[in-house]
């Protein structure tokens, strides 16, 4: 151990006298101080050339023979690590090693690196000063005999013999990635390896690049100071320029453990070729730029051409708009929708469903591809229906289904009828839901933006206003006709009064005259009985105490009249053709007035018709557009109003009313009476009367016993203190509450405070009438009664789909108990949809 331990001095001697002596040498012998390693054992020893030569033979010599009789290695086990902090295995020990040298020299500033490399692909690197390796070239086979150490991490052979045994063809250097040469094993490698310039620099080694090639960590690539001297160095690259460099592998990691800071060397810039440059504009980014800039003038054009587009359709919607503003009935909105709107829109269809309140379903109104009505509740509880119109009234928002047979929410049996692309839109008129807008588009998918989608529910609400305003235009006009054939037949109602004493003054003294033996008095008896008959049959019609408005059978109340006639018709030799609709005709109205209206209009067509060449009648019924027709079809050569008597004129025709009577009757129940010429001899009176379509019947539901049902309460809204007083004794008779207010602000009050089952409204109530009271208190009250004077018979057309009540007045008690019961029977039946 001894002896090992001074070997190893006199080596470490011998080496810093050999680098004394090559740097002297090196400066040609100018310099008088020799700059040694950073070591602080280093020394700085002046000496003479003729000193140092000797000293180097000497270290030579000691050299020689310390290292005799070394076995050689190979150069896999020569650069051997540890496995605990990587550093050389061998470090310290002399051995012997052959291998081919693979390229040239690394110059540094005080040392060279010489890589070799032997027949398993090992490589080793040599470290030793530059003029030892100068008349070396690449593919010499070596037998080098030295110490084994380190440099940066890097296992390193510091030669103390060196001796040349042969010559093989130069080794090609090996391809790698950059990062397989980021590991230990790879150290000392010869390797071609390709790369994009991410950043250049220099530091105290020297010049380097940074080299990306997939790696995640940067390889650097050094071009050390010595090298720099010789060639252009690294100036020529670029950031981006992709290279190729051919170097050895190496490290630079001073403290254990040597697992990074990897690095390759190159001899001189020579070894680094430039394969592509990175232009400051690329041809592939300029053209890339060139497309980017068509494709932006293209999407440019297009945003525009779709803003104008969209420009054009919200101004369309805006005119149609204001065109369904200048609609004056239900229909001619519903014939704009059919023929306007798809024009206007620019799609293929509309179809509008109206929301039925009594079926709680939505029923289309315009289109024939919804043939059934789809049910839909108000307030959102039934979430079973998954029909698109149900889900958008129900969640009262809009939907753009932009391929219907992609949504969801249309399912494979609606997908064969519906269209390829619709928009539904909730149709709301002050906060009510009216209805659903269906705007569909058959061809093809089509996006609407945010404009045209605000638009186009502007127009969904605009048609639902335009529709509720009419209706209440209409009610309003049917209270206003109403109150004025009330008022008329009071007017008739006196005036037949005030005729009826002098008509039997009249009748007394054409009693005398005729008693007399005057000729003359018995016409003038005739006459005043005739008129006496007239108005007796004119104040059995305009009595507002004949009994309340009902449904009536048409075809029933023909028939019974025509029984009784058409044995006198027979003996007339008159001819009676019936033709019957098949479906029963109803309509609302007074029994004792229809039968009386028809049977004054049926008897004057059958006088004219007595009178003339062609002796028949015929009487046809039908119902069109909700509308029942009664035509009679009668002989007559002049179709006028007159129906003046003929001769044969029997007695009970001539009490007949007027045409005059009879068309003033029928425009009180909403109708309307006409002649029109029907052939060359013949004319036809058209009877027109709206009709109603009530329940199927049913068995009549037992009536509860009393008690059975809770109280009412009753909200009563009435100006008219009398009318009030009457209505709270009837409604507290029967076992209910009754709260009279002074106006709808007191209403409305109590209406968030108390539970209220029925609200009692007159026509006028302080500032506001009961058609804008109706529409804010229909979805929260069960009932709603309307208190109305003189004759009202159209309830359907107050109420067109049932939810309300007509009262008129003076009430009668009989009329108040039957409107108890009705309204008892809603309230229950609205108690279960209400608890849930």
């Amino acid at each position: 151990m001894k002896d090992l331990a001074l070997i190893r001095e006199i080596e470490k001697e011998a080496w810093r006298v050999y680098l004394t002596q090559y740097n002297l040498a090196a400066d040609s012998y100018e310099r008088t101080h020799t700059r040694m390693h950073s070591n602080p054992n280093d020394l700085i020893v002046p000496l003479s050339r003729p000193l140092a030569r000797a000293v180097r033979w000497a270290c030579w010599v000691v050299l020689v023979a310390a290292t005799h009789g070394q076995t050689p290695l190979s150069l896999e086990e020569a650069g051997r690590r540890k496995p605990q902090d990587l550093s050389p295995l061998h470090e310290g020990r002399e051995v012997v090693i052959h291998g081919v040298v693979s390229s040239k020299p690394v110059l540094f500033e005080e040392h060279a690196h010489l890589p070799v490399r032997d027949e398993s692909n090992s490589a080793m690197t040599l470290e030793a000063p530059d003029f030892m390796f100068e008349r070396l070239a690449v593919g010499e086979r070596l037998e080098v005999r030295g110490i084994v150490g380190q440099r940066g991490g890097v296992p390193v052979l510091r030669p103390v013999q060196l001796r040349t045994v042969g010559h093989t063809d130069p080794p090609r250097p090996a391809w790698r990635r950059i990062e397989q040469l980021q590991t230990p094993a790879a150290v000392g490698v010869v390797a071609m390896i390709e790369g994009r310039v991410m950043a250049l620099g220099e530091d105290t080694g020297g010049e380097y690049l940074l080299l990306e090639g997939g790696q995640p960590v940067p390889y650097p690539v050094y071009l050390s100071r010595v090298a720099q001297r010789f060639g252009t160095g690294l100036g020529r690259f670029r950031v981006g320029d992709r290279v190729k460099a051919i170097g050895l592998a190496s490290q630079a990691s001073y403290d254990p453990p040597h697992t990074g800071k990897f690095r390759m060397v190159v001899p001189d810039a020579a070894s680094l070729d430039l394969i592509e440059r990175n232009w400051f504009v690329t041809p592939q980014t300029l053209m890339l730029g060139v497309i980017s800039l068509m494709v932006l003038a293209l999407w440019v054009y297009r945003r525009n051409l779709r803003s104008s587009m969209k420009r054009r359709t919200v101004r369309r919607v805006h005119g149609f708009c204001e065109e369904l503003l200048t609609a004056t009935t239900p229909e001619e909105v519903l014939r704009k929708l059919r023929t306007l709107g798809p024009r206007a829109l620019q799609v293929s269809s509309l179809e509008l469903y109206r929301f039925d309140r009594p079926a709680q379903a939505l029923r289309p109104l315009i289109g024939s591809r919804q043939s059934e009505d789809i049910p839909a509740s108000l307030d959102g509880t039934d979430r079973s229906i998954v029909n698109p119109v149900a889900v958008c009234f129900r969640n009262r928002t809009p939907l753009n289904i932009t391929d219907t047979r992609r949504s969801p929410l249309v399912g494979d049996k609606q997908r064969e009828k519906a269209p390829r692309s619709m928009v539904l839109l909730p149709m709301v008129a002050r906060e009510e839901m009216v209805g659903v807008l269906e705007i569909a588009q058959q061809d093809f998918p089509r996006m609407l933006g945010h404009e045209e989608l605000a638009a186009m529910q502007h127009l969904a609400n605009q048609v639902a206003m335009v529709l509720k305003l009419l209706e209440q235009q209409a009610r309003r006009d049917q209270i206003m006709r109403s109150e004025k054939l009330a008022a008329t037949g009071q007017i008739l109602s006196g005036v037949a009064g005030e005729l009826k004493a002098p008509l039997e003054s009249i009748l007394s003294q054409a009693h005398r005259l005729l008693e007399n033996g005057d000729g003359e008095a018995r016409a003038i008896l005739n006459e005043s009985l005739k008129a006496a008959s007239i108005l007796t049959q004119l104040s059995r019609v305009m009595d507002r105490e004949e009994g309340e408005v009902t449904p009536v059978e048409m075809n029933g109340l023909l028939q019974r009249l025509l029984e009784p006639l058409e044995k006198d018709w027979k003996q007339q030799e008159l001819r009676l053709e019936l033709q019957w609709s098949r479906q029963p005709l109803w309509v609302l109205g007074q029994t004792g007035q229809l039968e009386q209206v028809l049977k004054n209009l049926i008897l004057l067509a059958a006088r004219s018709a007595r009178s003339s060449l062609d002796r028949s009648l015929r009487i046809e019924t039908a119902v069109s557009s909700k509308r029942v027709m009664v035509s009679v079809r009668y002989g007559a050569l002049l179709c006028d109003e007159s129906f003046a008597p003929g001769p044969g004129t029997l007695p009970y025709e001539q009490e007949a009313l007027g045409f005059g009577v009879c068309r003033g009757i029928l425009h009180g129940l909403g109708g309307d009476v006409r002649i029109a010429t029907a052939g060359e001899s013949s004319c036809r009176v058209e009877i027109e009367l709206p009709a109603a379509f009530p329940a199927l019947p049913s068995e009549p539901a037992p009536r509860p016993a009393a008690g059975s049902s809770r109280p009412l309460t009753a909200l009563l809204l009435e100006p008219d203190s009398a009318s009030a007083r009457r209505l709270v004794s009837y409604w507290s008779s029967n076992g209910h509450r009754a709260v009279p207010v002074h106006n709808e602000a007191e209403a409305f009050e109590l209406l968030r405070r108390l539970r209220i089952d029925v609200v009692f409204s007159a026509v006028r109530v302080g500032t506001t009438n009961w058609v804008d009271l109706f529409d804010r208190l229909r979805d929260q009250v069960p009932a709603f009664v309307l208190l109305t004077e003189g004759l009202e018979s159209e309830v359907s057309m107050l109420f067109p789909q049932g939810e309300g009540f007509v009262l008129r007045k003076p009430m009668e008690t009989g009329e108040i108990e039957r409107l108890i019961e009705r309204i008892q029977q809603r309230v229950d039946a609205a108690s279960p949809a209400a608890s849930r």
